[in-house]
């Protein structure tokens, strides 16, 4: 527990209580009645989003006679349909994480794989792609102490891939079916995670890791390409925790600070590229043609090939890249006693991560810049034994911040379209000399959130009801696909002799993507698990989540409608 405290809780006319809105930590649970002895039960642990049965049989005799116990709750959850599982400290401090990211550890829990393949983009996002349950990654909901810390993308992560270090955060759980009718807006799993506070004693972690290519084999493509040269790896991930009271039993600090420094260099790359028959016009059928002078540039750009000829005119070229990425993370908690029935919580996280992406032939680095601000204020009041009161509020920024560096000197006549960047060449079969327009498009998330929950126990029933309201404002600026200008040719004949072009793309000249999109988001919710019987269970649930139609800032979205119209024809 962050700190003494007392709950009482009468029971029911069949002996039945329930002590809602306790904190995760260790408790001890006393039950009295006069005529029987009293019964203590110590080591009773709980964790984020667990409801622990704990059962009494009081012995007749004199109250102040105790009997103690000493032993775990049932781990089986037997008051609710809710499918899903936690991964406590322990877990997260004992098993291996490659990066300290603690969503590394979702693929613990049923029904929750990695998407290995699924693209890690600006347009994308970054961070690990979680599937649960077959939804795709993107329909997830991540929360930090209740808040929603969904990025502008759908997912969640740094520019560094990572969402928050072990060192804050205490424990998570992971909910892939059968949700409690409080949570909404996704279609796909919850991720649940609540950081660390500060104690009544003063405690703290300083902690650093090194992977270095000197400890590592080489692997498959460093034997295929590089002739066993494996390329340079180091990573250094160092930090420090400290947390503790501000006033004993009242106010406490918790804060946690985390740096990652990689740096994998020569990593090699193989791509197809133009031969030599090719660059002097020789086609793969034996034939001569006249390079076009509006070529020869893109012709001169290619690396020359370094590897076995592939056939239709293409060789092999290896490359060798760098690849380089820094991470700052820190968060701030602080907690406070307000009165025994009151309790107040703040917490602030920034999160800035870079990323220097090599892309294919070594044209350009894809620079990612990712700036995230979490902040959540949340409020709780114990009204009577049987009522709880929760409000919070939330603050989400995201910012991802992509650019590119060119590394070729492409000459000046190649910016036909944009002042800033060349055209994209390619055609079938070979590299292409591109770039991505997507790299340079800002994509910024504001989401403010207001919720308020009441738990109520009566009878048989416990009651939570409440609802919410949110602000997302998405915010993009930057230009439409193909915008520095895209020339696709159908073959190497159609490339050198700059005819049959397959694909020209462009954006408009004067056009702008650069859109504000605004949203409100309500919800009003009940959840009643109902105890009909000691060992049966009815959990109801009933949601109701109304989405205002995205309205952009500046009146730059336009819809055209579709209306159909009724023509009278008539002869005289």
């Amino acid at each position: 527990m962050l700190f003494r405290s007392t709950r009482t809780a009468p029971t029911n006319e069949r002996g039945e209580y329930r002590i809602p809105g306790l904190a995760v930590g260790d408790y001890k649970v006393e039950a009295k009645l006069t005529g029987f002895q009293s019964e203590v039960r110590q080591g009773i642990t709980l964790v984020i989003g667990r409801e622990a049965v704990v059962d009494f049989t009081l012995q007749v005799g004199n109250v102040a006679e105790s009997v103690t116990i000493t032993g775990e709750a049932p781990l089986i959850e037997t008051t609710t349909a809710v499918v899903g599982g936690v991964v406590d400290q322990a877990q997260m401090r004992e098993i291996p994480l490659n990066g300290r990211s603690f969503i590394e550890l979702a693929a613990l829990q049923t029904n929750a794989v990695f998407s290995e393949a699924a693209e890690s983009s600006a347009t994308k996002g970054f961070g690990k792609k979680l599937a649960i349950s077959g939804q795709r990654y993107a329909s997830n909901s991540f929360l930090l102490d209740g808040a929603d810390i969904n990025d502008a993308a759908g997912g969640s992560g740094s520019a560094a891939g990572t969402i928050a270090g072990i060192e804050t955060v205490r424990e998570f759980k992971l909910i892939t079916n059968a949700y409690d009718a409080e949570y909404g807006r996704h279609t796909g799993g919850v991720i649940n995670a609540i950081t660390k506070s500060g104690t009544n004693t003063l405690h703290g972690s300083v902690f650093g890791f090194l992977r270095n290519d000197n400890l590592d084999a080489s692997r498959w493509e460093d034997n295929a390409r590089g002739n066993g040269q494996k390329a340079e790896f180091r990573r250094t991930q160092f930090g420090g925790s400290l947390g503790g009271p501000v006033r004993k039993d009242k106010a406490f600090l918790f804060g946690n600070f985390e740096a990652l420094r990689q740096a994998n260099i020569g990593d090699a790359t193989a791509y197809l590229v133009p031969g030599p028959e090719m660059r002097r016009g020789q086609l793969p059928d034996g034939s001569t043609v006249q390079i076009s002078p509006a070529i020869q540039p893109f012709l001169n750009l290619y690396p020359l090939p370094n590897g076995r000829a592939r056939g239709a005119g293409l060789a092999e070229y290896f490359g060798s890249q760098d690849r380089i990425t820094n991470e700052n993370f820190f968060v701030i908690r602080s907690d406070y006693q307000l009165s025994s029935n009151q309790n107040l919580f703040a917490r602030f996280q920034f999160d800035n991560g870079d990323d220097r992406i090599p892309q294919h032939l070594d044209i350009s680095d894809t620079v990612v810049k990712t700036r995230q601000r979490y902040t959540t204020i949340q409020y709780e009041n114990i009204l009577t034994p049987a009522l709880l009161s929760s409000t919070r509020t939330a603050y989400n920024r995201t910012n991802i911040v992509p650019g590119i560096e060119l590394k070729l000197s492409y000459p000046r006549n190649l910016y036909m379209f944009n002042p800033d960047f060349p055209v994209s060449v390619g055609f079938t079969g070979a590299e292409s000399l591109s770039l991505n327009p997507n790299d340079t498009i800002n994509r910024i998330q504001n989401l403010y959130e207001i919720n308020q929950s009441l738990t109520w126990t009566r009878g048989a029933h416990a009651l939570k009801f409440g609802g919410g309201w949110s602000h997302v404002g998405f915010n993009t600026i930057g230009p439409a696909a193909g915008a520095f200008g895209d020339y696709v040719f159908n073959d190497a004949r159609g490339f050198l002799t700059d005819s049959n072009l397959n694909q020209f793309q462009v954006e408009v000249p004067g056009s702008s993507t650069s859109r504000s999109v605004r949203q409100q988001i309500a919800s009003f919710y009940l959840q009643d698990d109902w105890r009909l019987r000691p060992t049966f269970t009815l959990n109801l649930g009933l949601r109701y989540e109304p989405w205002s139609g995205p309205d952009e800032k500046w009146g730059r979205v336009s819809t055209v409608r579709d209306r159909k119209s009724t023509r009278l024809n008539s002869s005289h």
